[in-house]
């Protein structure tokens, strides 16, 4: 009797397994095809106003933890900075020092 329960319970267990794994397949199912109706409403809307249609992106900062946000201390600039003279070149300026090189194709 006891190996009779024991197979019973093994089954039962096996079932109850394999209906909560397709419950969660159907569930993931469901939720893209929810979300890839929302995308083409939205893209079908955008071509009918005349917009870009623009996809649904993951933005990643590749920051570490520590430099993001307000977390950071501000730097100070550091005490061996030179100024240096600038000059502001003109689009007419001539520029002397380019030779011309001929590229030859392999």
């Amino acid at each position: 009797m006891s190996d009779v329960i024991h197979l019973l319970v093994r089954t039962l267990l096996r079932v109850l397994l394999l209906l909560a794994g397709f419950v969660f397949f159907a569930s993931v199912v469901l939720v893209a095809g929810l979300l890839l109706t929302l995308w083409l409403l939205q893209a079908l809307w955008a071509r009918l106003t005349g917009r870009a249609v623009t996809p649904w992106v993951f933005q990643m900062n590749r920051q570490p933890p520590w430099q993001r946000g307000g977390f950071a201390k501000p730097s100070a600039p550091p005490d061996n900075v030179i100024d240096a003279e600038t000059r502001v070149y003109d689009a007419h300026d001539d520029v002397t020092d380019v030779q011309p090189k001929r590229l030859d194709p392999h």
